[in-house]
């Protein structure tokens, strides 16, 4: 009788022991900048793990994710706008004419939802450029690689959980918040060509813009000087099938 042993190395384990000579086959981490097109010298970090969820995270649109793709199946919705620079939100629907979609957007600070008080649809965040931007590429305790990206994004003028299944495509995602800082959930469907879309929306404030918010005793406010800290996070794993 033959007996065949396999053993599984954790990431690190392989790159400790020299069978790998970069972390980057394992988890790359690069900072870009788009060369052409209407999003040309936007600044981007892409991430592409080895076994994973591989993003864009669009450093002058707010932060916010771009493109996604788990095992090389696209994972975020994109508009027919495609990429673009920022600067199109005004006191109207602008915002609408230069949004690309992706798998996170940030909205607000000033109004969310329809225009109201002189702000535009959903504000301007996602104009905003972030500076002071840390890439940490690390070890978790498992062996696995991980990457932290951080940066600030200043506005000049200022425990929940869901999941969604794909049987389809075979990919089950969670999405999880903090329920103190976000408490409020909206979610957005379109089932129009080229553009069938469902969205799921944690948030602070409601749709109807700041002054129904302020209307109803509801509204945010962010002081002077004042600092807020929400975090959101999303996993996305094979479905595995129900027996």
């Amino acid at each position: 009788m033959t007996e065949h042993h396999r053993t599984h190395l954790s990431p690190r384990a392989a790159y400790d022991s020299g069978l790998i000579a970069r972390p980057d086959q394992l988890l790359e981490v690069r900072r870009d900048t788009i060369a052409d097109g209407d999003a040309r010298g936007g600044r981007t970090v892409s991430v592409r793990p080895l076994n994973g969820l591989a993003v864009s995270i669009l450093l002058d649109r707010g932060m916010d994710i771009g493109g996604a793709w788990y095992a090389g199946t696209p994972v975020s919705w994109m508009s027919a706008v495609g990429d673009c620079r920022p600067g199109r939100s005004d006191a109207d629907q602008g915002w609408l004419d230069g949004w690309s979609g992706g798998l996170l957007t940030t909205c607000g600070l000033r109004n969310v939802g329809v225009p109201s008080d002189g702000h535009g649809q959903h504000g301007n965040f996602t104009d905003l450029a972030a500076f002071d931007v840390m890439v940490r590429r690390y070890w978790l305790p498992d062996g696995e690689a991980a990457v932290e990206i951080a940066g600030v994004l200043t506005d000049a003028e200022t425990n929940p959980e869901l999941q969604i299944t794909g049987p389809g495509v075979g990919l089950l995602m969670r999405v999880s918040w903090d329920r103190s800082t976000l408490p409020r959930l909206h979610t957005w469907r379109r089932r129009t060509p080229r553009s069938y879309v469902m969205s799921i929306e944690p948030a602070n404030c409601g749709l109807g813009g700041r002054a129904a918010d302020r209307a109803e005793g509801r509204a945010p406010f962010l002081a002077p000087g004042e600092e807020r800290t929400t975090s959101l996070t999303v996993v996305v794993e094979p479905l595995v099938p129900v027996r």
